[in-house]
């Protein structure tokens, strides 16, 4: 509608004068009779929405299955066998505690 128009025919259908811009009185009016110069916001969707939204596509959907399972298998297999780290400092503080209450055996107490 207004695509066809000149900048001067489209200022003049509005009653605006290019220079100034609307009066005080003719905002308020308009105002009055339009109602404010805003657009209308849609509500935000809530965080499930989004997430169902990004989940729902088959292909999320398996690798989220694949991570569980990969996850699942993580935790069996690191129940089953203790870890070497650990294993190696439990081993190390049992020797220290064997030499030095063995090394105490053959001392005399003061």
């Amino acid at each position: 509608m207004y695509e066809n128009k000149s900048a001067k025919e489209t200022l003049e259908s509005f009653s605006v004068i290019q220079d100034q811009g609307l009066s005080d009185e003719e905002v308020l009016k308009r105002r009055q009779e339009y109602g404010p110069n805003k657009l209308n916001e849609k509500p935000k969707d809530p965080w499930y929405k989004i997430f169902w939204g990004n989940i729902k596509d088959p292909m999320t959907g398996i690798l989220a299955i694949a991570a569980i399972i990969s996850l699942v298998l993580a935790i069996i297999e690191m129940s089953r066998r203790p870890c070497r780290r650990l294993h190696h400092l439990r081993r190390r503080l049992a020797e220290r505690y064997h030499r030095h209450h063995s090394g105490n055996e053959g001392r005399k107490s003061p």
